[in-house]
């Protein structure tokens, strides 16, 4: 079982990847490329709990309350989704051993080493 301690650092490994992610986002966006509206995404997710995973096209699909912020939401989550997935697959020692793969991951490892 996962400790609390690296729970949260696949929290923060998964929420500085997909932060890594919007900020290149938003430079296509400030460049005229179009980009995700995560406005949608909420919109998907909000019909997803009355049954409707399909739809012909889910910008005319009827929108959701808070679709923007459940679409943020979903979005971050995925990313922990992610770290985690990643976390299982190359091992909890891949957070501190990852040889110097990410920048975001460098302050985590100088505090599990520290605790140890």
């Amino acid at each position: 079982m996962l400790s609390s301690h690296v729970i949260g650092h696949i929290a923060l490994v998964g929420i500085g990847a997909t932060a890594v992610m919007d900020a290149w986002l938003h430079l296509l966006a400030r460049l005229g490329v179009p980009t995700t509206s995560f406005a949608l995404v909420g919109r998907w997710v909000g019909h997803l709990r009355r049954g409707r995973f399909a739809h012909a096209a889910i910008s005319k699909a009827e929108p959701v309350e808070f679709e923007l912020g459940l679409g943020w939401l979903t979005h971050y989550l995925i990313g922990i989704a992610y770290a985690g997935l990643l976390v299982a697959v190359q091992g909890a020692a891949w957070l501190v051993n990852r040889g110097q793969t990410t920048v975001s991951t460098d302050l985590l490892s100088e505090q599990v080493t520290r605790r140890r």
